[in-house]
């Protein structure tokens, strides 16, 4: 994982774009290696909506981008497989076949399509 500031300095390369979130995560160019649910578990652990425009992001919701990237990846490989995933994690309640389903914090999960994928959120997180 890059230094915070060296990430600053990659994030400010996709700016001018507008980029939507999810899109960017789910960019190999980016940073390769994160799919559809571990892009969905970042955005949900940095309390962002997948739509949310890359251009929009203030500070502290970068550094939480940040921090979560490394956590979700470290912690998914670290646990060697996804039944010791942590509970909290929304990987265990996006599969439910479910339209109406809800997260460890019984809050609601939507799913929409962004980036040309089907994306879990908790709008109220």
């Amino acid at each position: 994982m890059p230094k915070l500031n060296d990430f600053k300095d990659l994030i400010d390369s996709y700016r001018s774009k507008s980029i939507e979130l999810k899109a960017l995560l789910l960019d190999q160019t980016f940073c390769a290696g994160i799919g559809n649910w571990i892009a969905d578990e970042i955005l949900y652990q940095s309390h962002l909506h997948p739509r949310k425009r890359l251009n929009t992001l203030t500070n502290d919701q970068l550094k939480s981008l940040y921090k979560n990237i490394d956590y979700v990846i470290r912690t998914a490989v670290d646990a060697g497989g996804s039944h010791k995933f942590p509970p909290e994690w929304l990987f265990h309640f996006r599969w439910t076949n479910k339209r109406e389903t809800e997260d460890y914090y019984k809050l609601k999960i939507r799913f929409d399509t962004v980036g040309g994928r089907t994306s879990a959120y908790v709008p109220k997180r």
